[in-house]
């Protein structure tokens, strides 16, 4: 379907990609789901409009035949240089992207909140993102964040594949 047609795969799958017959020039992979949410920064200040983008930073993924694999931003993305830290899988935190967090004054350690389809989370920023790219405007925060405030829990919409190729 096309990227706008509302197409969501399942995060589920992902580890059947160790299965393929390329799967040792699979370097790694990375899902992604965006979502426009609602930003406050601080809890008498004005809110902003906002992409979350939900992702992995290094995530493990069942491979079927009971294997893991060791993927995620930091596989597929190793430009990307964060000031702080990155977030982690389990966790309420988020990494800024530069632009925004100029724009907004936001700072490490600090707590935003963010609303999406209804819902709410408050994440503490563990670090300032510089990607090079539109990263640096949004948020970017553990994949699962991004499917609780989209409502759709277990899915995304873009994959991102680093492979060796000849």
């Amino acid at each position: 379907r096309p990227v706008d047609a509302g197409a969501y795969l399942p995060v589920g799958e992902l580890g059947k990609l160790r299965t393929i017959f390329w799967r040792n020039n699979i370097v790694g992979f990375t899902p992604f789901l965006d979502v426009p949410v609602e930003l406050s920064a601080d809890s008498d200040g004005p809110v902003s409009r906002a992409t979350l983008i939900g992702t992995w930073y290094r995530h493990n993924v069942a491979v079927p035949d009971g294997g893991a694999f060791i993927t995620g931003a930091s596989v597929t993305h190793p430009w990307w240089h964060v000031q702080g830290n990155w977030f982690a899988e389990d966790s309420a935190q988020c990494v800024v992207g530069a632009g925004l967090a100029r724009r907004k004054e936001i700072q490490v350690g600090q707590r935003l909140e963010v609303r999406g389809g209804g819902r709410v989370e408050d994440l503490e920023v563990a670090g300032i993102a510089t990607t090079g790219g539109p990263e640096e405007e949004a948020i970017l925060a553990p994949l699962r964040v991004a499917q609780k405030l989209a409502g759709q829990e277990g899915k995304f919409r873009q994959l991102l594949v680093s492979a060796l190729t000849k």
